[in-house]
């Protein structure tokens, strides 16, 4: 009887030390982690707070144990995605993942990535959370800037040709799909004339110059929910969406093609230019975004053909002219 009594003694204080060095593990494992760690309860008080958390948020263990993380580190914006998350784990009981911005000691704004596991109890019942958190403010940035120079020119700062033929397909085809007649779009295909010969003969110093202060004009003429890009060397692109009238999309081409012809100011030199400015007008024929810029640059080239600095609006019978032109061309080779 005696034996038996030890050997149940000794099974328990053997369980109890089981559970210790779980506890112990899960201690080390906490302190640790290079992730921010935060245990808190279901009024949000926090429990635990790790190392990691205090290099991440400011706050100390002792500032923080205590505490509601909606007070420490949640903006007040932030407070009712609080609630839905603690909604969320009550009801599913499963780890729970998103990203949002929160608050360090100083009252820096940083962008955090989170994972929430609910703790449980022996009736299977949500008593806290264990939350583990990153910093990805930097990430995001880096990704951002990434992601602007893939669509943006490198030296004017405008979106590029895929950007602008994007928004220019969506465009197009929401015109078509809910077929919008009381607005127009139009497209201004331009190019500069006479730029080869300023790159040439005051360098690509002055031409780039040139190319960054004719992107800021032309973006002065028109409104901030338009687009304009730049294509490829000194050729520009612009979609205007929502115009009344064809003829406000005239007056927009005559500005811009008035602040051109006004001297640039280059590293010392006074320098002239100009633009032909082709457009295209939306309208019931056009199929897809190529086909409207294909228009514009047709109509740019009718400008060009008229003594420059000037605008034409694109008429089937250019398209017409120009394949002609083509056929001519490809049969005197042949």
């Amino acid at each position: 009887h005696v034996v038996c009594s030890i050997q149940v003694i000794t099974e328990e204080q053997t369980k109890l030390m089981l559970r210790q060095e779980i506890q112990r593990g899960y201690e080390y494992y906490f302190d640790h982690m290079p992730m921010a760690m935060v245990e808190w309860d279901m009024d949000f008080k926090v429990h635990k707070w790790n190392h990691a958390a205090t290099t991440t948020f400011g706050y100390s263990c002792q500032d923080a144990l205590g505490h509601s993380v909606t007070e420490l580190i949640v903006p007040s914006m932030n407070v009712a995605v609080m609630h839905d998350l603690c909604h969320q784990l009550l009801d599913t009981k499963t780890t729970f993942h998103n990203a949002h911005e929160n608050l360090t000691q100083e009252g820096k704004r940083i962008l955090c990535e989170w994972y929430h596991t609910p703790l449980l109890d022996a009736s299977d019942e949500v008593v806290g959370v264990m939350s583990m958190a990153q910093d990805i403010t930097e990430k995001q940035e880096i990704e951002h800037r990434l992601i602007h120079k893939a669509f943006h020119d490198a030296l004017t700062g405008l979106p590029n040709r895929t950007l602008f033929m994007r928004k220019l397909e969506s465009t197009v085809q929401k015109h078509r799909t809910h077929k919008i007649l009381d607005k127009t779009c139009g497209v201004f295909f331009i190019d500069l004339d006479g730029f080869k010969f300023i790159n040439d003969s005051l360098g690509h110093s002055v031409g780039d110059s040139l190319l960054i202060e004719v992107a800021s004009r032309l973006e002065n003429c028109i409104r901030s929910s338009d687009l304009i890009a730049r294509l490829g060397g000194d050729e520009f692109a612009v979609l205007l969406d929502q115009m009344k009238t064809p003829e406000a999309v005239m007056v927009i081409a005559e500005r811009m093609r008035q602040d051109l012809t006004r001297p640039f100011n280059l590293h010392g030199h006074e320098v002239f230019t100009g633009a032909s400015i082709g457009i295209a007008l939306m309208n019931a024929e056009i199929s897809s975004g190529e086909v409207l810029l294909r228009n514009a640059d047709t109509a740019m080239y009718r400008a060009k053909e008229a003594g420059k600095s000037c605008y034409r609006v694109f008429t089937p019978d250019m398209h017409a002219k120009a394949l002609s032109r083509l056929e001519m061309e490809s049969d005197l080779r042949k």
